[in-house]
């Protein structure tokens, strides 16, 4: 959606609420380069399954990284020539980290008037379902570490770690176990490779004030405990048969 002074992007089965874009443009009261919300989560039939609410802390833009949900200046965009990947997977992760990564003009808010409608049988749901995706996936984590400069290493490392567990917990269901392994190995192999020891990193802490969700939280650093203790094999083995 190209609204001259700004630009949002909108998935073609979503759908905001009145005056969602007219919110957002208010609240560009000191010239921000990106507004961004958070969104409702929910079936085609109308049940909510989850409401996100985004706290204004450094983490938040990176806890939604698709495209839609905020409002971007467009010569912001036009300056720097931000681009999305011709990738299978997580091609808009690209432009975003980028965006957020060239500005300190970033402006969190509570709305949450873009519904986003759980579609079973769309791309994200179905093509990346059996752990097929794992190498398009590491095609643009390498893209963002190669050509990416980061103002914040440790949070960048945060969102690798964060988007590498989701995948795996996301698409290891009913998979053969054998696959689940490879897959698993072939993606934190390179997650090893290319961050410093993320044990350590601030972020992963439970008791930590970063604006992550608790329930991500406690998802993440269990999945981390797990391969401290040598116990995350026999966990996925369980896993992947649930």
């Amino acid at each position: 959606m190209l609204l001259g002074y700004y630009i949002m992007f909108a998935d073609n089965d979503d759908y905001m609420e009145e005056n969602y874009i007219e919110t957002y443009v208010k609240e560009d009261d000191n010239d921000y380069d990106i507004i961004i919300g958070g969104y409702i989560r929910k079936t085609y039939d109308g049940k909510i399954l989850f409401k996100r609410k985004l706290k204004n802390k450094e983490i938040s833009p990176y806890i939604q990284l698709a495209s839609w949900g905020k409002l971007y200046k467009t010569s912001y965009i036009k300056e720097n020539e931000f681009r999305f990947l011709k990738t299978a997977i997580a091609d808009d992760f690209y432009f975003n980290i980028f965006a957020y990564n060239n500005t300190e003009k970033i402006k969190i808010i509570d709305n949450i008037g873009y519904h986003w409608l759980f579609n079973k049988n769309s791309l994200s749901n179905t093509d990346s379902k059996n752990l097929n995706r794992t190498d398009d996936l590491i095609e643009t984590l390498s893209r963002i570490k190669n050509d990416l400069k980061p103002k914040n290493k440790e949070l960048l490392e945060y969102f690798y770690l964060r988007t590498a567990i989701y995948y795996i917990l996301f698409s290891s269901k009913k998979v053969e176990y054998k696959i689940v392994i490879q897959e698993y190995e072939k993606l934190f192999n390179w997650i090893k490779e290319n961050t410093n020891d993320y044990y350590t990193n601030k972020y992963i802490k439970l008791f930590n004030n970063s604006g992550e969700q608790t329930t991500v939280k406690i998802i993440i650093y269990i999945f981390v405990l797990l391969q401290k203790i040598y116990f995350i094999k026999p966990f996925l083995w369980i896993y992947s048969k649930v």
